[in-house]
C-alpha cells in the first residue's frame, strides 16, 4: 500500500518496478489504447495497482484492508530485502531460510495476485462458498436449530459478505503460501545472471514470471527480469546452470523481453520508450495460462464449507 492512497493495492509492487526508472525516477509505461500500444512515464507508484483490490467487502472501513496491511505489505517488504541482497552479491547471496522463503512467496504471489486472478477465483469461490454434498448437508442437520435454516446450503447462501470475503481471502493467501510449491522452489539452484552493458535492457510487465516446462518437470525453470541488466533464475537441475554459462547472453535478453511483453495483459515496462516498436509488434500476443485456473481445475473443492471457522 501507498502511503496517502490506502485503497491502492499494487499487484506489481513499486520496489520491483523501481528498478527500471530513470533519473527522473520514472518507468515507461506501455499500454494499449485504442487499439495502439502508447508509452507514458510514470512514477512506479502510478501504475500496477487498482485501487480495492484486496478490500474485504462487507468489513468496516478501518478494517477492511487486512489483506493489503497483513499479508502482502509484508510479502513485499521482505521480497524487497532479497531483491537488494541479490542486486548486491549477485550468485555470491548467503542466503538463510528467512529471506529465501520470502523471495520465493513472492514469486508465488505474482502468478495469483493480479486483477485477473482475483476476479477468476473470487467468481469461482462465490460458487464454491455455497456448494454443499450429502455429507456436509447430514452434518448440519445434526447440529441444527429450529430457527437455523432448512438446508446446509440455504444457511451458506444467506452468510454476510463479510463472511464469504474472508474465507476467499484466506483460502487465496494460503494458496500464495503453499508448502508444496514454497519448497519445490526453495530446494532450486538459484542464479542471478548479469547482463553486459552492450546488450539490450531486460525488459518487464504484469505478468513478469516466465515458466517454462512446468517446474517439476526436467529442464523446467521459473525465470524473472530483477532490473534492466539482471534476471533471476531458478531450476531443478544442473543443466540450466550449465547453459546459463554457456548460452549467448544478447539471445536470451531478446527471448526474455519477446516473452515478458507477449505475456503482458494490462501494461509491460522498460527504462525508455525505444523499445515502443517491438512492444507494438508483440503486446499480449501469447498470454500465459493462469495459474489459479489450473488449481481450481485440479481441486474440485480446496475448501469444504462446513470446516469453514
Amino acid at each position: 500500500m501507498t502511503q496517502g492512497h490506502p485503497n491502492r493495492h499494487h499487484y506489481i509492487p513499486v520496489f520491483y518496478l523501481k528498478r527500471w526508472a530513470g533519473s527522473d525516477r520514472r518507468i515507461c509505461q506501455f499500454s494499449e489504447h485504442m487499439g495502439e500500444i502508447v508509452p507514458n512515464r510514470r512514477s512506479p507508484k502510478a501504475t500496477g495497482f487498482v485501487d480495492g483490490l484486496y478490500k474485504i467487502e462487507g468489513f468496516p472501513e478501518h478494517l477492511n484492508q487486512q489483506v493489503e496491511k497483513k499479508f502482502f505489505q509484508p510479502t513485499d517488504s521482505m521480497a524487497a530485502k532479497s531483491l537488494s541482497m541479490m542486486e548486491s552479491y549477485g550468485n555470491n547471496t548467503k542466503w538463510d531460510n528467512k529471506l529465501r522463503s520470502a523471495w520465493t512467496l513472492f514469486l508465488i504471489s505474482l502468478l495469483l495476485r493480479c486483477p485477473e486472478d482475483v476476479d477468476i477465483f473470487s467468481k469461482w469461490w462465490g460458487g464454491e462458498f455455497i456448494r454443499t454434498d450429502r455429507e456436509s448437508e447430514q452434518e448440519y442437520q445434526k447440529r441444527r436449530r429450529d430457527s437455523d435454516p432448512v438446508t446446509f446450503r440455504d444457511y451458506l447462501t444467506n452468510r454476510p459478505t463479510s463472511e464469504i470475503e474472508v474465507t476467499k481471502f484466506r483460502i487465496l493467501s494460503k494458496l500464495i503460501g503453499s508448502q508444496e510449491i514454497g519448497q519445490t522452489i526453495n530446494n532450486f539452484n538459484w542464479h542471478v545472471v548479469c547482463f553486459p552493458p552492450n546488450c539490450v535492457p531486460l525488459m518487464t510487465s504484469d505478468r513478469p514470471i516466465i515458466r517454462t516446462n512446468g517446474l517439476m518437470r526436467p529442464n523446467g525453470h521459473l525465470a524473472i527480469p530483477i532490473g534492466p541488466k539482471r534476471l533471476f533464475v531458478a531450476t531443478p537441475d544442473d543443466n540450466m546452470s550449465k547453459y546459463l554459462q554457456q548460452a549467448p547472453l544478447t539471445q536470451i535478453a531478446k527471448e526474455i523481453n519477446q516473452h515478458v511483453v507477449r505475456s503482458a495483459m494490462r501494461f509491460s515496462y522498460a527504462e525508455d520508450d525505444k523499445h515502443l516498436k517491438f512492444v507494438a509488434k508483440n503486446f499480449g500476443k501469447l498470454r500465459q495460462p493462469r495459474l489459479i485456473e489450473s488449481i481450481i481445475k485440479e481441486n474440485e473443492s480446496i475448501v469444504s464449507p462446513i470446516n469453514v471457522k
